[in-house]
């Protein structure tokens, strides 16, 4: 230990040592700064098709495998929608129906109610 505290760079272990350091000083030197905000641009670039294309393949893998709950969804709809139009309808007929009934009743309403009667 104490011979290699006596030796301050002077033997050829030293040297050799020295030059290697010096040899990387030069190739850390040689090596280009990196500009992380343009990799980072990059990198994403790069990768914005494949992640279009994914999320467009996702889309249509998700649309086909939900494509009988939105078929049953649609038929439901419809069905409520038909079933509301039809109830509004026999509203409308029961409506015709009173004012006809009425002792007030007009002549073309008792004939509405009629009509309504035999339109059930």
């Amino acid at each position: 230990m104490q011979s290699a505290l006596d030796c301050a760079g002077k033997c050829d272990c030293c040297q050799n040592l020295q030059s290697q350091i010096n040899t990387l000083k030069q190739q850390i030197a040689g090596i280009k700064p990196v500009d992380e905000l343009s990799l980072k641009n990059s990198i994403k670039s790069s990768l914005q098709p494949e992640l279009t294309t994914f999320v467009a393949g996702a889309v249509v893998v998700a649309t086909n495998k939900l494509q009988p709950q939105i078929a049953e969804a649609k038929k439901a709809a419809s069905d409520a929608f038909l079933q509301i139009v039809e109830n509004t309808r026999q509203q409308r007929l029961l409506e015709i129906e009173q004012r006809g009934l009425r002792e007030s009743a007009t002549r073309v309403e008792r004939n509405a109610a009629e009509y309504a009667r035999q339109m059930k």
